[in-house]
């Protein structure tokens, strides 16, 4: 992943989620967050965390009486931090 510290890196996230969700598709960028962090452990990782309020998706009203996941979706991911 790019950028010298963790500001420029929550902006580059940022940057590459809001072109995305310009492109289109069903998600609403008010119910988007994008967290980059530090990894405590590895100092060479940096730790991206999605999370998306998904209460609005119209998914819900399809399946009545079927098993869905939860309307908070929250997903994480270990990125190297440059020095490849």
């Amino acid at each position: 992943m790019g950028g010298l510290d963790m500001n420029e890196r929550q902006k580059l996230v940022d940057t590459y989620v809001a072109t995305a969700l310009e492109q289109g598709g069903l998600l609403l960028g008010d119910h988007l967050s994008v967290d980059v962090s530090s990894n405590e452990d590895r100092s060479d990782f940096v730790v991206v965390t999605v999370t998306y309020d998904a209460t609005e998706l119209p998914v819900w009203n399809l399946y009545q009486g079927l098993p869905l996941p939860e309307k908070t979706i929250t997903r994480t991911s270990l990125i190297r931090a440059g020095g490849y």
